[in-house]
């Protein structure tokens, strides 16, 4: 008689107990779930993008400078003239602080410490 009161109360109890885990997963799926839309992208970038060079859009190894210096080109602050210019190549000058930018179209000498573009001459 013991052996068939333990078969009848695991008949009751293995489905219910199912049930029990069943939801018990479920919410804990939703639940990761919605912790994966919470975290929020790093909002800064890891590296600036890649810089293309000359009117042919040639690609060179990744260059940390020519990509920061192309990012504070594009963000300069009502500058509309660097947006659509052609980077040609820059050399450093007080210990990378201050840089010499030849684009197609200028001349730019700017302060990548202050993200300013200090004077701008246009190349005829």
């Amino acid at each position: 008689m013991k052996g068939a009161a333990k078969g009848l109360a695991g008949l009751i109890v293995k489905p219910v107990t199912g049930v029990i885990d069943f939801a018990s997963k479920t919410t804990e799926g939703i639940k990761n779930n919605a912790l994966v839309f919470e975290d929020k992208a790093n909002g800064e970038r890891m590296h600036y993008p890649r810089v293309f060079y000359t009117e042919c859009f040639v690609m060179k190894e990744y260059n940390k400078i020519d990509s920061q210096i192309q990012s504070i080109l594009m963000k300069t602050v009502n500058e509309d003239k660097f947006i659509n210019v052609t980077f040609v190549d820059c050399f450093a000058s007080d210990e990378g602080v201050n840089y010499l930018v030849i684009l197609r179209e200028y001349i730019v000498f700017l302060d990548v410490e202050k993200r300013k573009v200090l004077w701008a001459l246009p190349i005829l």
